[in-house]
């Protein structure tokens, strides 16, 4: 199922999910399934991440053009507070962003297009976060920005992380 955002550019993906005596099956990945939702997505790097402890922050970096990165993420293993902030400084959503629960419950997938919009953050709601995501383009750290000017904190002020 794919539910809407208030950034148009950002999409949560439901996996419909198949259960018996075994355990469970889904498809975290599927090019025909993304395309019947309109979304054009062929990952060139596929990355795992593991983190131990609750509260442990990843991303807050972003890529500018050409090489900003579409992005397809899923939590396998524990609960993240996944955020992608629009950082389109002409788009009227600007500075505002999305945030998803990604669990291995609820098996969402989150998916951010190539907009040089995603400021990302990765952030353990519980110990032991094992998670992964596929990237359009593959890393390229010279062109990864830090985030200068930009207060992480203030964009989540109201925001209650863990």
């Amino acid at each position: 199922m794919r539910k809407e955002t208030k950034i148009s550019d950002v999409i949560i993906i439901i996996p419909r999910v198949f259960r018996d005596d075994r355990g469970e099956f889904f498809e975290s990945f599927s090019i025909n399934k993304l395309k019947e939702y309109g979304i054009e997505f062929t990952p060139a790097q596929e990355n795992c991440d593991l983190s131990e402890e609750k509260g442990t922050i990843r991303g807050l970096h972003f890529q500018n053009n050409p090489m900003a990165k579409a992005k397809l993420v899923c939590c396998t293993k524990g609960r993240v507070m996944d955020f992608a902030v629009d950082l389109r400084k002409n788009s009227p959503m600007y500075l505002k962003y999305v945030k998803a629960e990604l669990s291995d419950e609820n098996k969402s997938v989150i998916y951010t297009a190539d907009l040089r919009m995603e400021l990302y953050s990765f952030n353990n709601a519980e110990d032991y976060l094992k998670g992964h995501y596929g990237e359009k383009f593959m890393e390229m750290p010279p062109i990864e920005q830090r985030l200068i000017g930009i207060n992480h904190v203030e964009i989540f002020r109201n925001e209650k992380i863990i």
